[in-house]
């Protein structure tokens, strides 16, 4: 089998909730920011996870993975072990599996997540769907990986945060123990937004007084996983456009962007293209990678009456160009950009534009 063991800060939930979650026991950059790029490394964006670690080098050498070559620069169906030192009481500490990825696709080098302004600006080398990933709760985080420099030579991480765990001691010991240990631990698998999360038994019942209260409280609050099976539950009892429009908001808050577009569609099939629901769409179709669709609905929108603010006009420009961009059109791209520059009397807007327009048109020449 491919396995590959990451070691990363520790964090309880790695969902870029970092006031109430602080990483801990990072490097020199995670204690000098209070901070950590794997922060979201168990986030369901979309039906996937995206995961990152510290790597010493340009490069992960996949190579090193069962049956891959050097000439590979991505590889499928690996086991991502995430690893983390475990704080404790009495001051000792240990690497312990957090979690994993299951079936995950792994990079030789790092990619970038930024699409929209909807979606997360990070670097990931791995990607795995949400329903192969599992995250240990903390009393749970018991099994202890080693450590080369005081168990020995291929029995553990070494300084790098990535193990290959390629050597004959590990491939024979310590690979089939912590393969036995996840599948004895699959129970904790992160949340997903299944079919059966949305439709409890009572999925017909109409909220009760408390029960809508309920509800508003946690959408007001951001507590969209609480408020769904309640959002559910207030849509199929009453499939009114409004609660058709919480359910959208709060999947687009949740980063489940093909289940927003699905309820903001919904939205306007009942009451036409209102500007808050379709305003919404071209970022969620880039967010889902159809560039032309945004395009369409983008295209759209410059007839509202809403897009006479010259503000909102110009970041219909920056959809369309981005959109061109991701679709390798940049002779399209570019003027968009330009329209902006001319435009706007935003300064920081004609600046963001400038850098870049400077930035496709060096892409464009090395293409």
């Amino acid at each position: 089998m491919k396995i590959l063991f990451c070691n990363i800060t520790y964090m309880n939930h790695y969902v870029g909730n970092i006031e109430e979650d602080i990483p801990r026991g990072g490097g020199a950059w995670v204690k000098k920011h209070k901070d950590a790029h794997e922060k979201w490394n168990f986030l369901n964006i979309n039906g996937n996870c995206h995961g990152f670690v510290m790597n010493k080098g340009d490069q992960f050498h996949i190579e090193r993975l069962e049956g891959v070559s050097r000439q590979e620069v991505q590889t499928e169906d690996v086991t991502v072990v995430w690893c983390a030192l475990k704080p404790t009481e009495d001051g000792t500490q240990e690497t312990v599996i957090v979690g994993w990825y299951e079936h995950a696709l792994v990079y030789r080098y790092y990619q970038n997540s930024f699409k929209s302004p909807f979606g997360l600006d990070r670097d990931f080398f791995v990607t795995a769907k949400a329903e192969n990933c599992y995250l240990l709760p903390e009393d749970k985080r018991t099994y202890a990986i080693g450590r080369a420099a005081v168990d020995g030579k291929g029995k553990g991480f070494g300084q790098s945060n990535v193990w290959y765990a390629d050597s004959e001691y590990a491939r024979e010991n310590i690979i089939p123990e912590v393969t036995a240990y996840l599948e004895a631990n699959k129970t904790w698998r992160i949340n997903r937004i299944s079919a059966d999360f949305l439709a409890p038994a009572n999925v017909s019942m109409p909220l009760t007084e408390k029960e809508n209260a309920q509800a508003d409280d946690y959408f007001d609050e951001n507590e969209y996983m609480k408020f769904l099976p309640l959002g559910y539950r207030a849509y199929n009892s009453d499939p009114t456009a409004d609660n058709a429009y919480f359910m959208a908001a709060a999947m687009k808050g949740l980063h489940q962007y093909e289940k927003a577009i699905e309820w903001f569609s919904k939205v306007i099939e009942l009451e036409g293209d209102s500007w808050d629901s379709t305003s919404n769409l071209p970022y969620l179709y880039m967010e889902c990678d159809q560039y032309v669709l945004s395009m369409e609905v983008a295209t759209k929108l410059l007839d509202f009456p809403e897009a006479n603010d010259p503000v909102v006009k110009h970041e219909i420009y920056g959809i369309l160009a981005g959109n061109n961009f991701f679709l390798g059109n940049y002779e399209e791209a570019i003027p968009w950009l330009d329209k902006i520059i001319a435009e706007s009397d935003d300064p920081d807007a004609v600046e963001a534009a400038k850098l870049t327009r400077t930035e496709w048109l060096a892409i464009k020449n090395t293409n």
